[in-house]
């Protein structure tokens, strides 16, 4: 056998087909990155396996990002795109495309019961548990009373419990108290003792019951004079946020939000679990907690091993996914001397030698070098080689892996990870039915006949 990237080999026999799972679409990693890769594929009626470790979905707020690099905060992040750099991933796709990935998933995730929204296609601002201001391009509706908060001068009741640690209403009070007027509020949560520590989701699990609803409001009635609206940590339910915002609402006499904080993050486990049983039902099959372990190209075909309980499946793809970040969830690994890509071994843009990875300041406004490390893609999201062409033709990558973008600085990881997700899998059905980019663009409906624009999605019947 020989090798085409460090890690992919061709084999010289057959694969027994007897004993393996046909997919269409293997996505390696079920992040941001992988889910919407999922969700886009199994949208165009693809086979569609995903396969991974512990979700980096846990990091995230909830607040999805398109990108925030221009001088006025609220604007229309499109503009952004003509100060990128050349190598970033944005350089290849239309801006008009990045939109509309963003609002297919918002769409998907709205049909599946988890409510976003979005402030008239721009960034809004959102205040944070780390007692800043940040924007955001979409916002689950969990928060919405927050933003219309700042945006109205609202005065606000923030809530924090007794031993929950991350969250301090005082601190969020002095980020906002130029833009609201607010007053804070500690109470225990209910069922707890005093001085009792306790974790965000099992905060959030306890307020799914009705009872513990009841007790929670109760005790923040007599705070309530003057106030517009009342924000909390986001805990406020896992399963069913929704009725929760609503019924505290309800028993408040005014609005109720919640402010996103550290990991692990409610809001961000809410997105991954609502993402993953939308995309069951449309019959993509996950391997939780389960990574190829070795993976191999023959005629046309990935074949794929995921070990999982002690077995081995096998897995023939026509295509793979690389969807599996960066350095937290070792989709990349930074060695002594350099960085490198574990699962393919696939090249990696990165600084010449370790002492340009970073500047000396840690707060460097322009970031790291190091963060604009990752894996060179054409305009197909196909990894390329040192000599520019792609390793192997139905090979992709999407997500944080890319090289040339800092989704941290530019503020537009979800973005980011959406919209290559979207392109790789188009790049890949393109090649499957022999057709143009063009021709593959369709519109996406959600369930309310909404026109989302051109690309994306074809819903799976």
């Amino acid at each position: 056998m020989t090798k085409i990237a460090a890690n992919i080999q061709i084999c010289g026999k057959s694969i027994n087909k007897d004993s393996i799972l046909e997919a269409d679409v293997l996505v390696a990693g079920k992040g941001l990155a992988g889910l919407s890769a999922a969700f886009f594929a199994a949208g165009k009626g693809l086979r569609t396996v995903v396969s991974g470790g512990t979700s980096g979905c846990r990091y995230m707020s909830g607040l999805l990002d398109f990108m925030d690099i221009c001088s006025e905060v609220t604007a229309d992040p499109v503009p952004g795109f003509s100060i990128l750099p050349d190598d970033h991933p944005f350089k290849r796709i239309n801006p008009g495309y990045v939109r509309n990935s963003i609002h297919s998933i918002m769409a998907f995730l709205s049909e599946n019961g988890l409510k976003y929204e979005n402030c008239d296609n721009k960034n809004c601002l959102v205040m944070t548990s780390a007692g800043s201001i940040r924007t955001a391009y979409g916002y689950p509706i969990s928060m919405k009373a927050g933003i219309d908060s700042i945006k109205n001068g609202w005065p606000v009741l923030i809530v924090e419990f007794e031993g929950m640690k991350g969250f301090s209403a005082s601190q969020v009070a002095q980020g906002i108290s130029g833009y609201c007027g607010v007053r804070t509020l500690k109470i225990r949560f209910p069922g707890t003792a005093q001085n009792t520590a306790f974790c965000p989701e099992s905060a959030a699990r306890s307020l799914d019951l009705p009872g513990n609803r009841m007790i929670l409001a109760q005790s923040i009635l007599p705070y309530l004079k003057d106030i517009k609206a009342v924000g909390f940590p986001a805990v406020l339910g896992i399963y069913q946020a929704d009725k929760v915002i609503s019924e505290m609402s309800g028993l408040l006499g005014v609005p109720v939000f919640e402010i996103p904080g550290y990991p692990p993050s409610v809001p961000g486990l809410r997105f991954e679990e609502t993402m993953t049983k939308g995309l069951e039902r449309l019959g993509v099959k996950f391997f939780r907690q389960n990574l190829i372990s070795e993976i191999s190209y023959e005629n046309g075909f990935f074949g794929s091993v995921i070990d999982h309980n002690s077995l081995k499946t096998k897995i023939r793809s026509k295509g793979l996914v690389l969807s599996t970040g960066r350095f937290l969830s070792k989709g990349l690994v930074a060695g002594r001397t350099r960085i490198y890509e574990p699962l393919l071994g696939l090249p990696v843009i990165q600084p010449c030698d370790r002492d340009s990875w970073h500047f000396r300041s840690y707060f460097n406004p322009e970031g790291h070098p190091l963060n604009r490390s990752g894996v060179e893609t054409d305009e197909c999201m196909r990894p390329v080689g040192i000599d520019g062409r792609p390793v192997i033709d139905n090979l992709y990558a999407a997500g944080s892996i890319l090289a040339g973008q800092d989704w941290k600085i530019e503020k537009c990881g979800a973005a980011l990870s959406f919209a290559s997700a979207a392109k790789a899998v188009d790049s890949f059905k393109i090649d499957m039915d022999g057709k143009s980019l063009a021709s593959a663009e369709v519109k996406y409906l959600d369930k309310t006949g909404e026109d989302h624009g051109n690309i994306i999605f074809s819903k799976a019947v």
